[in-house]
């Protein structure tokens, strides 16, 4: 007899991270298994995710590009319920024909317009004040909860392991700053009062108690609708006022100086996001010549192009992972987060992590797992653009550097194996790499025709504690391989 009451409800066995790329993944990632002996990743794109950055550094940029790859992995090709957006600008400063230059840069949407299809909206404080804003999204969300014939089976395994997790379609959405989030009767006040009048300096503890709000109901609207949200906000100077003027300013978080302070957005921030990446700086990515690092063409490339960016970022909160970390992603002003070039500028900037290389001083790289194809610092773009199997097997090897860098316990227990011998060591098993990079390491609702494999299962296959669902066991490099390669080609 149990002591619990009988009407407790418990709360989902698992909440889902989507897994956007880049190098996120893995750091406030977990695997569980899957229902066909796979290990399925969540990690990626939070519940919540915050973004805090001082101006003109990418942050809007970054926010965009972790909705538009999660929407179009998540409900992949033809899923009859797709995934939706919502973008809300606070600030003023954005517009659909740049949004839909960064969506038709993105891979995985294949070329798509989200806005023409009917997937996703822009709408700022001049449609709706903060408090506006926050209602329909409410009445929204409420709304999708409570259609329960809209929820599908994921990958994951449910509690007990037997049946499929259960989820709403995820949808998106996103506000853009959080630091200029106003209501209609702070509107109000401004209109009927001057600068500097003491009915105007009371708006700032009014926006305070406003945002405060919408922050501590918001992780109860949007988990329970399986909504996924980003939240930005600015960053600024630290000043205390009222401290003594000796005093060091208080510390925000461990992870951000005492010099700077999340501005506009309440210490419910930092509480309210599962994920809170702070952007330290953004600065142009010149070799020794100051020509990009990494050029589209070596022999266009122009001294002093600004459009390619090392972005650092500083994960300031992880519910999911270790805070504090550290993390470097290649941005194009022109065309957003480059994620498999980040991927492989974080495997060069480590001693050429789990590659072959040759000529001088190492300028000629291979991936261990993926030999056949060589590159140069000048040459990796135009690779990453035309060959698919280069850019899984880029993100097969980062992750496996990840987990060895961040997660001890591949270590200890003797998971981990280098690129090099799992290259050969599932050839002598029998696998054929070439179908093994024809995969997806994403989860999605529905059907996909690309297969799912993720790293963890590349280390259990090697250690012969598992063989892919989706391949025969008496011939595994046999599968039909049309549709993948013709999928593939749509999407370069």
């Amino acid at each position: 007899m149990s002591l619990l009451p009988a009407t407790l409800q418990p709360a989902a066995y698992i909440a889902p991270s989507i897994p956007v790329g880049g190098g996120f993944d893995i750091l406030n990632g977990t695997y569980y298994r899957g229902l066909n002996g796979e290990e399925v990743l969540s990690g990626g794109f939070s519940y919540i995710m915050g973004i805090a950055a001082k101006g003109n550094v990418g942050k809007s940029t970054l926010a965009e590009w972790f909705m538009y790859t999660a929407m179009g992995r998540v409900t992949a090709f033809t899923f009859e319920t797709p995934s939706v957006g919502i973008f809300y600008d606070t600030e003023l400063n954005k517009n659909e024909p740049r949004m839909t230059e960064l969506q038709m840069a993105c891979k995985i949407l294949c070329n798509q317009d989200l806005f023409s299809v009917g997937r996703f909206t822009l709408t700022t404080k001049v449609q709706y004040s903060g408090n506006k804003f926050f209602e329909m999204i409410k009445d929204w969300l409420t709304a999708k909860a409570k259609d329960r014939k809209n929820s599908y089976e994921t990958p994951f395994a449910d509690r007990g392991g037997k049946t499929p997790f259960k989820m709403f379609v995820p949808t998106f959405s996103a506000v853009d700053s959080i630091s200029e989030f106003d209501t209609d009767d702070m509107e109000a006040t401004r209109e009927k009062t001057e600068l500097g009048s003491g009915a105007q300096n009371i708006l700032n503890m009014r926006a305070g108690l406003v945002k405060a709000n919408f922050l501590t109901e918001l992780p109860r609207v949007t988990v329970q609708a399986n909504n996924y949200t980003v939240l930005v906000a600015q960053i600024g100077k630290n000043t205390d006022i009222g401290s003594s003027p000796h005093a060091p300013p208080r510390v925000q978080l461990k992870n951000l100086p005492s010099t700077e302070a999340i501005k506009g957005a309440t210490a419910k921030f930092t509480f309210a996001t599962h994920d809170c990446w702070w952007i330290e700086q953004s600065v142009p990515w010149w070799d020794d010549d100051m020509k990009p690092e990494y050029p589209i063409d070596a022999k266009t490339a122009r001294v002093k192009d600004t459009d390619l960016q090392l972005t650092k970022l500083k994960q300031l909160r992880s519910k999911g992972g270790a805070s504090g970390v550290l993390h470097e992603i290649l941005v194009s002003q022109k065309t957003g987060v480059l994620p498999e070039l980040t991927e492989f500028h974080y495997l060069r900037t480590r001693k050429r992590w789990g590659m072959e290389v040759s000529g001088g001083g190492g300028s000629i790289m291979a991936l261990s797992i993926y030999p056949d194809k060589t590159v140069t610092r000048n040459t990796v773009r135009s690779v990453i653009d035309v060959d698919p199997l280069f850019c899984r097997a880029l993100t097969f090897t980062m992750e496996m550097k990840q987990m060895q860098e961040h997660w001890a316990w591949v270590m200890e227990d003797d998971v981990f194996v280098e690129p090099a011998d799992l290259y050969q060591g599932l050839i002598a098993r029998g696998y054929d790499w070439k179908v093994l990079l024809h995969t997806r390491g994403y989860w999605c609702l529905g059907a996909n025709p690309i297969p799912y494999l993720s790293t963890m299962d590349l280390w259990n296959m090697y250690h012969g504690t598992y063989v892919p669902y989706w391949m025969s066991k008496d011939d595994k490099a046999k599968i039909n391989m049309a549709p993948i390669a013709e999928l593939y080609k749509k999407a370069a």
